[in-house]
């Protein structure tokens, strides 16, 4: 019996490596090339040049795979597809010292007048972000990446006037309409920025909060990975922290509970007990939530009922709640799925980020996806068909 198990152990790290070697060899990393601004190679004519994107593969070959003898040509072929999509998915970089925000803007091969502003990923430029930028690249959309800072992930008093800027900026630039979208915290951020400034008139919010919460950081510190920063809200505005919601716990006790939570729970990461034991220790104050009544044009809220960092399809009932007993000017469309855990991405998106093994990937992250991937694959491929259809009339809408 011992040893079965450690052959299956040994098959299992064997597959576990080819897979991560082929996903490494096949994924999104390198699928840009990148330039210092104002430097693009020889022959190429300086300014914004628009990306060329992966053509979709045909229904016929996706309904009849590829023979496994014909595989080593389609490799082949996949290979000169990225090398083409490095090459000419160029972009402009911004830093806050020159130009008032951290991100890179990315135009899209058809070209558009229509941009989305990105906060998905710890920096404008790395895997995840580059993801989404080819996946809403194939929309018809422009992409304007966003973060704190480089490779940043911490959020505390983030100066909501870069977003301003960033919207000026797409303005000035040849852009008609502006978009945000973000994910987990950046959720909350889209939500936040999208009922401060009237320009964005579409906003995409994928496992939100309602409310702004304490300020935090990311690395290590006395053993934590985390930790709350004191006296700081997620975010501010000329200079003044928003108001926000207190953690009951406190460093290191706010990181002890996550801790022990995902252990309990068997997810990667597990900080719902966190939310729900500070909310009810500090009922929000009517100012520390997001008046998204402000919000205008379409709102596109997505959750599942089993995420397990916070609470957010009870998050999402309140903000329809709310605007069905506040006047309002936004459309507001909601998907709350029962199974889907905290990365309801596009299942395209998903797949982008992780080429191969992305379903395997959300089941070893979150113990819900492992007791119901199929459901979490269908919820996945609901959004990504709900989302290209709002973009899409977002587009098209005069």
């Amino acid at each position: 019996m011992l040893l079965q198990v450690i052959l299956e152990g040994l098959g299992l790290g064997i597959l576990l490596v080819l897979v991560c070697a082929v996903g490494i060899r096949k994924g999104a990393v390198g699928m840009v090339h990148l330039y210092p601004m104002g430097q693009p190679p020889a022959g190429v004519q300086p300014g914004l040049y628009a990306g060329l994107q992966r053509p979709e593969r045909p229904f016929r070959q996706r309904l009849f795979p590829i023979p496994r003898k014909d595989r080593g040509q389609r490799d082949e072929n996949a290979d000169r597809e990225d090398r083409i999509w490095r090459q000419s998915m160029k972009h402009l970089h911004f830093d806050v010292e020159l130009n008032g925000f951290y991100g890179a803007y990315w135009a899209c091969a058809g070209g558009s007048d229509c941009a989305v502003i990105t906060i998905i990923g710890d920096d404008p430029e790395d895997r995840l972000a580059r993801s989404a930028v080819k996946w809403l690249c194939g929309c018809g959309v422009n992409v304007l990446t966003m973060s704190p800072a480089k490779k940043d992930y911490g959020h505390h008093n983030y100066p909501l006037e870069r977003v301003e800027t960033a919207i000026s900026w797409l303005k000035a630039n040849g852009n008609r309409k502006i978009g945000i979208a973000g994910a987990s915290t950046t959720g909350t951020l889209a939500l936040t920025a999208a009922a401060m400034f009237p320009d964005i008139t579409l906003t995409i919010a994928m496992t939100p909060s309602d409310f702004v919460w304490q300020g935090f950081l990311q690395g290590k510190r006395d053993g934590c990975k985390e930790w709350p920063v004191e006296g700081e809200s997620l975010f501010s505005y000329r200079g003044k922290p928003l108001p926000y919601m207190p953690f009951c716990y406190q460093h290191p006790d706010y990181w002890h509970c996550i801790a022990a939570e995902s252990k309990r729970a068997g997810d990667m990461v597990n900080s719902r007990k966190l939310f729900d034991d500070s909310e009810a220790a500090h009922p929000i104050e009517p100012e520390e939530y997001i008046p998204v009544e402000n919000i205008r044009g379409k709102l596109l809220l997505i959750g599942a009922e089993d995420d397990a960092l916070w609470d957010t399809a009870k998050y999402i009932r309140r903000m329809e709640k709310r605007l069905a007993e506040k006047p309002h000017d936004c459309e507001i469309e909601t998907m709350v799925y029962a199974h889907g855990t905290h990365f309801v991405f596009p299942e395209g998106m998903l797949k982008i980020m992780l080429p191969v093994g992305s379903g395997l990937f959300v089941k070893f992250a979150f113990q819900a996806a492992k007791k119901y991937p199929k459901e979490c694959r269908q919820t996945r491929i609901d959004i990504e068909k709900r989302m290209c259809r709002v973009l899409a009339e977002w587009k098209g809408a005069k």
